[in-house]
C-alpha cells in the first residue's frame, strides 16, 4: 500500500513524502551556500578596510561568519574545516591587533578598535567551550590550544586598554 500515514485528516503517499525530503535537502544545500557566500563577503569587507581601526571593527562581522561556519563544519563532522576557520579568525584577532598598536599607540586615550575586538574575542571563548564540548577526543587538544591562544590575547587586549591596572608599571616608567 502507498498510502501509510495521516496528519490532519489527510494521507500522504510515499512519492510525495520523498518529494518534500528532497526539497528539505535540497534547501539546506541552498542555505550552506548562502551562509558561504556570507563568509566570504565578510571576508571581502574586511580585506578591503584600509586602516587596522577599521578592520578592527569590522573583525566582529567576520568573527561571527567563521563561528558559524566552524559550527556547520563541527555539526557535519568537517572537523579540519572547523579547525582551519578557527586557525584563521586566531591569526586575524593577532594580526589585526598588532597592526592597531602600530597606528595607535595609548589604547587607553584612543580605544576605537581595540573595545570592539576585546568584546568579541571574550565572547568568542563560550563559543570555543562549547565547540570544544562537540569535538572528537582526538582532536580537542587542537581547539583548546586556539582557546587558550584566544584567552592570551583577550588578557592583553584588556592590558592595552586599561593599563594602569594595581600590582602593574604603566607603560614607560620604570619601576
Amino acid at each position: 500500500m502507498t498510502r501509510f500515514s495521516h496528519v490532519r485528516g489527510r494521507t500522504h503517499s510515499a512519492p510525495h513524502i520523498r518529494g518534500l525530503l528532497a526539497a528539505a535537502a535540497l534547501l539546506l544545500v541552498t542555505l550552506d551556500a548562502v551562509a558561504q557566500d556570507d563568509l566570504a563577503r565578510r571576508r571581502r569587507e574586511f580585506d578591503s578596510q584600509t586602516t587596522p581601526v577599521a578592520k578592527a571593527k569590522k573583525l566582529p562581522n567576520l568573527g561571527d561568519a567563521q563561528f558559524e561556519a566552524a559550527r556547520r563544519a563541527m555539526r557535519d563532522a568537517k572537523h579540519d574545516e572547523a579547525l582551519r576557520l578557527l586557525l584563521d579568525y586566531r591569526d586575524l584577532v593577532t594580526s589585526t591587533r598588532q597592526a592597531l598598536l602600530a597606528v595607535v599607540p595609548n589604547p587607553e586615550k584612543k580605544s576605537a578598535g581595540f573595545k570592539q575586538m576585546e568584546i568579541h574575542v571574550r565572547k568568542s571563548l563560550d563559543r570555543m567551550t562549547d565547540i570544544i564540548a562537540d569535538a572528537p577526543l582526538n582532536q580537542r587538544e587542537a581547539f583548546e590550544a586556539i582557546r587558550a591562544d584566544l584567552e592570551a590575547i583577550s588578557k592583553l587586549l584588556i592590558r592595552d586598554l586599561f593599563p594602569r591596572q594595581p600590582g602593574r608599571t604603566p607603560p614607560g616608567k620604570q619601576p
